[in-house]
């Protein structure tokens, strides 16, 4: 679509900087910002208002929980989400009266949970990566319940956005299954890697394979995403014969020469791109997921990948091909899968370059957000509502 000036879409996005969703954030700004695009993004992280201090205090008061639930009995999903789009709200309406925007973005859901008189005013497209259904069908049965006021919600805010951009298949059949929203509303883009930023358009050429090949884990969630179980197989099979970096959030204590901790380590930091650079093999055996950016990261920089068996992530990696996938908290699995990538550098080279080519093809950021690009024309273009009335 070739738009004049005059004709350009611009789109007020506003953005969760949680876990992955904050290099989803970075690359999105980027794309926009550097590319000759026909859409005007007007970017927000939504906490973006508060002081440094002042955010952390929230995010740990919604965070806490009460001492005798521990099965989400406290709500806890459901007070971080409403308390995030609480502040996302007044973000939105404070943006609308200062600027004149053709489309609204929210990326995620939880979010956009107080948004909803907002989003019948102006075309909105929401961003979603998991869903409160899923959760619910992942969690153990005590805590089912407690995820009914959240998928009520997030119903809402289907029914009213114009568009939704999710990130999986997975997460595109919830929202037309278990939220009954039309299909033709929804369009699976998934999470990419900047090839050009980083400098991998030769990656496939790969051919460093040390001698102690290099492990790299990289989850801010500790527990949830496996680290615990890599760290356990590692110091009980192979502390000898690879080392284990863990780009972590958790301050894991373990004085093993052969682990190195890295907290709070940026995507695309010079740090970051150097560990992917020196790895041999990804791994992140997670619990439970949505679609996480590292996978895709790690593929980026010609690695082979071992992760969880989730319906998801076969989205991502192909078993055998790419990778390997173990069932979450299967220790076994992961040592017997572990042991034939430390000790066959071929089958690491092999998969790596497979990874790349997957990678190259699905998961390109400039691609996919150029996806993204069509999907604001469109909600501009096709939209139904009256924005003839002012908005507040």
């Amino acid at each position: 679509m070739n738009l004049t000036k005059a004709q350009e879409t611009k789109v007020l996005s506003i953005c969760s900087d949680i876990l992955g969703n904050s290099t989803y954030g970075k690359l999105l700004q980027n794309y926009f910002s550097n590319e000759h695009t026909s859409v005007e993004l007007d970017f927000h992280w939504w906490c973006e208002n508060l002081p440094r201090g002042l955010k952390a205090l929230l995010y740990n008061a919604l965070v806490f929980r009460i001492p005798f639930n521990l099965r989400n009995l406290d709500f806890r999903q459901l007070r971080v989400s409403l308390g995030c789009s609480g502040i996302t709200q007044t973000l939105v309406e404070k943006s609308m009266l200062s600027s004149d925007y053709n489309v609204l973005h929210i990326h995620t859901q939880n979010n956009a949970y107080l948004s909803l008189g907002v989003m019948k005013k102006i075309p909105t497209v929401i961003g979603i990566d998991y869903t409160a259904a899923l959760l619910r069908r992942d969690a153990i049965s005590i805590s089912k319940p407690t995820f009914l006021p959240s998928i009520r919600l997030e119903k809402q805010i289907f029914e009213a956005a114009s568009h939704i951009a999710s990130m999986s298949n997975l997460a595109k059949l919830s929202v037309i299954e278990d939220y009954g929203i039309e299909e033709h509303k929804v369009t699976v883009i998934p999470p990419g890697i900047d090839f050009k930023q980083l400098g991998l358009l030769e990656a496939c050429n790969r051919t460093n394979q040390n001698q102690r090949p290099n492990i790299l884990f990289v989850g801010g969630s500790f527990k949830r995403k496996g680290g615990e179980d890599l760290l356990k197989v590692f110091l009980e099979n192979f502390s000898e014969a690879a080392s284990l970096h863990l780009v972590t959030k958790k301050a894991v204590q373990c004085n093993h020469p052969n682990v190195h901790v890295y907290n709070n380590i940026e995507a695309y930091s010079t740090t970051w791109t150097r560990l992917y650079q020196q790895a041999d093999l990804f791994v992140m055996p997670s619990y439970h997921e949505g679609l996480p950016h590292v996978y895709v990261e790690a593929m980026g920089f010609a690695l082979p990948v071992i992760a969880s068996n989730l319906v998801q992530i076969a989205e991502v990696v192909t078993p055998g091909e790419t990778g390997f996938m173990v069932a979450p908290g299967n220790h076994s699995e992961l040592a017997q899968c572990l042991k034939r990538l430390i000790e066959n550098p071929d089958l690491r080279l092999r998969m790596g370059q497979a990874s790349y080519k997957a990678a190259t093809q699905k998961f390109d950021a400039r691609t996919n957000f150029a996806r993204l690009e069509q999907v604001f024309h469109e909600a501009a273009m096709h939209r139904s509502k009256d924005l003839s009335k002012p908005l507040f």
